[in-house]
């Protein structure tokens, strides 16, 4: 990032070469000339971020309480409902 903000602060041509000349009016002018589009992209941004607040947060609400007790009552060698004494114990008989 901070290569990216040195070189666009240069000025100069392939011939005879460029130099820092910490010439910020590029960054002025794209902020008069495309103000719109700006404060468009901006607007977007905070929306799709609330969206996603809006609509994850149940989501990761049920997943932490609710599903998380489901993979509890399964069984952790074979995924059944059932408990393990009934299908995953050594059978004692033999």
């Amino acid at each position: 990032m901070v290569a990216m903000l040195s070189l666009s602060l240069q000025q100069g041509d392939v011939v005879n070469g460029y130099a820092f000349t910490g010439h910020w009016q590029n960054y002025t002018d794209a902020i008069v000339n495309y103000k719109t589009q700006l404060i468009r992209s901006l607007v977007y941004g905070l929306i799709s971020t609330v969206a996603m607040v809006v609509l994850s947060f149940p989501v990761a609400y049920w997943i932490a309480f609710y599903a998380a007790g489901a993979s509890r009552r399964t069984c952790s060698c074979c995924s059944c409902r059932s408990s393990c004494r009934s299908c995953c114990a050594p059978s004692r008989g033999a």
